[in-house]
């Protein structure tokens, strides 16, 4: 794996100012050690993830965090492996880009292992059938017989993120491999042991590469979380920041009353959620469903009275950036349509479309429009953050006819294409596609503001040879005039930032900029590994 590859892995550290020690952890495992286990059997607890406070301690007491599976001796072990009648569990997620990979064992005494495919390395809830567990359930003759766990979801869920449950067993007699490689990783599937290498260390085949997944960067690591109800992302911590909670299939809306003239002057939707109780702090913006305004009688939305307005705000992902809406509102409506990094992330990553506006007079109430959207040529597919606002002028709300504000994948100017958004309309149920990463299509970004270093993302890192050393540029997601600090180590166990490298306290987001860079130049040639944290200065 090249620098670039290896420092965009680990630009989600970003996220906190502790190594990301609540959350994701890259290029980390838990793992926990039952002892006084009881015969041939797999029967240790299972380590656990929950860390309430975030002090970057797994609250059990027990579970640890490790950066390497080495069972290959019981001298140059990474886990603790002396003694007799012991468990260890393990657990880790890992992304594959095509879904076939496959696990070697050689320990002595017995091994297991699960896989189940994941949403992604923040959100641990499955996406779809668990693989066959492999289990190597060693008797007291059979304890040095290799075996292979080969999983292929080619067929299924395809490539993605993947959570992986390993347990090692020991009976007597001494623990490690009882030859070749102990545990191991190929990238494929295979039935030769010298095709699997170390998980997080050179073994004698050589270090296990995992892919990396295109949206985060991070390919290999564990989730900590402070809920044991939520696979998803952590509560907001001491010094924490913009806690964020992702609604599949829901949009926020704002409804202001007396509005004046044919003008679209209602507030905007707000999505802040401060005590994350599920309520929007402004106590006017609610939850909803769908975008169903065909008659005022069947409407998801308030459309009794005259003079108000309608803000809506929702995150869609669309695979090839080609789609469009139509309206036939009485009366006015507006449309914005912004690209941006991620359903979690709602920082632009390139132009807004161009805002399609119905100004809908007193004479022109009855006319439909299509607002059509074509970001192929810019930046492409991806996620998209979309704004519509509906406003009333007297006379009743609702469609002048057929499908009152529809979703097409894809561009058109014929009604009947396209249907209803969270709703079946004549036209039937609008499908968004489906971010292949995350799994999440359509839904609305809620966040937790007052803290000061989360929402903060690396989102670009390039690498460049000058003057004979290396210079390597990060770019990250700014408030305007914010000062931030940029931290380096080439150790990511180095978990105390204190220990890590302070390259710059002073870094000032220019007025205006939404995006901030950083270069360090000077480095070394031979320079491998790099990782940096941005935070906001003290």
């Amino acid at each position: 794996m090249n620098i670039t590859n290896q420092l965009i892995m680990l630009s989600i550290l970003a996220q906190s100012a502790n190594a990301a020690v609540l959350g994701w952890n890259e290029g980390q495992i838990v793992g926990l050690r039952t002892n006084d286990t009881v015969g041939f059997v797999l029967d240790g607890e299972p380590a656990s993830n929950v860390d309430k406070d975030g002090d970057g301690v797994i609250d059990d007491g027990q579970t640890g965090f490790y950066s390497s599976i080495n069972v290959d001796s019981e001298d140059s072990a990474s886990l603790d492996l002396s003694g007799d009648d012991f468990d260890w569990a393990l657990r880790f997620q890992m992304y594959d880009a095509d879904g076939v990979f496959g696990f070697t064992e050689n320990f002595d005494d017995s091994v297991q292992v699960s896989v189940t495919p994941i949403l992604s390395n923040s959100d641990l809830g499955s996406r779809g059938d668990a693989g066959p567990t492999h289990t190597d359930a060693d008797s007291a003759s059979s304890w040095n017989t290799r075996t292979f766990g080969n999983y292929d979801f080619s067929n299924s869920v395809g490539g993605g993120w993947f959570d992986v449950t390993v347990e090692l067993d020991e009976k007597g007699g001494g623990a490690q491999s009882a030859g070749g490689i102990g545990f191991g990783f190929f990238n494929g599937t295979s039935t030769f042991d010298t095709d699997f290498q170390g998980i997080g260390y050179a073994s004698a085949n050589g270090q296990a590469t995992f892919d990396a997944d295109p949206t985060s960067g991070a390919s290999f690591g564990v989730f900590t979380k402070d809920n044991p109800d939520n696979e998803g992302p952590p509560d907001p911590t001491p010094g924490g920041g913009f806690i964020a909670n992702w609604n599949e299939g829901k949009l926020i809306g704002l409804r202001t009353n007396d509005t004046v003239g044919f003008v679209l002057d209602g507030e905007p939707a707000s999505n802040v959620d401060n005590d994350r109780d599920g309520v929007i702090d402004d106590g006017q913006t609610g939850f909803y469903s769908s975008i169903n305004v065909d008659s005022e009688n069947s409407a998801s939305l308030d459309l009794s009275g005259d003079d108000f307005d309608w803000a809506l705000r929702f995150q869609m992902y669309d695979a090839d950036g080609v789609f469009g809406f139509t309206e036939n509102f009485d009366d006015s409506v507006q449309i914005n349509v912004t690209p941006i990094l991620n359903y979690s992330n709602l920082t632009s990553r390139g132009d807004a479309g161009p805002t399609h506006t119905d100004a809908d007079s007193a004479s022109s109430w009855n006319t439909r429009t299509f607002g059509n959207y074509d970001f192929s040529d810019s930046v492409g597919g991806g996620w998209f953050d979309v704004t519509v606002e509906l406003d009333e002028k007297g006379g009743g709300a609702q469609s002048a006819g057929g499908i009152g504000f529809g979703f097409f994948n894809g561009n058109s100017t014929i009604d009947t294409d396209f249907q209803g958004i969270g709703y079946e309309s004549a036209n039937g149920q609008a499908a968004f596609d489906n971010d292949p990463v995350s799994g999440a299509r359509f839904g609305v970004f809620t966040i937790s503001e007052g803290f000061d270093n989360s929402g903060i993302v690396i989102n670009s890192v390039t690498r460049e040879v000058v003057n004979g050393s290396v210079s390597v540029t990060i770019t990250w997601n700014s408030r305007e005039g914010q000062i931030y600090t940029i931290f380096a180590s080439e150790d990511l166990a180095l978990g105390d930032l204190t220990l890590w490298e302070e390259l710059d306290d002073g870094k000032q987001a220019a007025l205006g900029a939404d995006v901030t860079s950083f270069t360090e130049s000077g480095l070394p040639l031979d320079t491998k590994t790099r990782f940096y944290i941005v935070r906001i200065s003290e």
